[in-house]
């Protein structure tokens, strides 16, 4: 699995890409929307999680323009945003949404939820 990581916040990237190597897959990081496109353009990736609020462009930006081009890519919310509620993630075209700061828990169960990783037999 190849996943792509999109956040402003550097110590956030790198906490972010830690958990996901963690369950074996290959990161690539981006600082900034333009970034991200580049990347996304560049490589096919299995899932893009992004931060929403990181300047000049937004996660909403990016979930806008990933779709455009790519509607079957998994793209996760990534988000301080308190006001904002999951449905409000999806109905602007996410597959899911997670709420900082991240743990290893949660992102597991979201990527369950939108069928990332196998399901283990009981």
């Amino acid at each position: 699995m190849r996943v792509l990581i999109v956040d402003d916040n550097e110590n956030m990237r790198r906490m972010a890409a830690s958990l996901i190597v963690a369950i074996g897959a290959e990161v690539e990081c981006a600082a900034n929307v333009d970034e991200a496109l580049t990347a996304f353009n560049a490589a096919d990736h299995d899932l893009i999680i992004t931060d929403i609020e990181m300047g000049e462009k937004s996660g909403f930006d990016l979930i806008r323009e990933i779709r455009a081009v790519s509607p079957e890519t998994i793209v996760i919310a990534l988000t301080s945003r308190t006001d904002l509620s999951r449905l409000a993630f999806f109905e602007a075209g996410f597959d899911w949404a997670l709420w900082k700061p991240l743990d290893a828990e949660a992102l597991v169960i979201a990527l369950r939820a939108v069928d990332v990783l196998g399901h283990e037999p009981n």
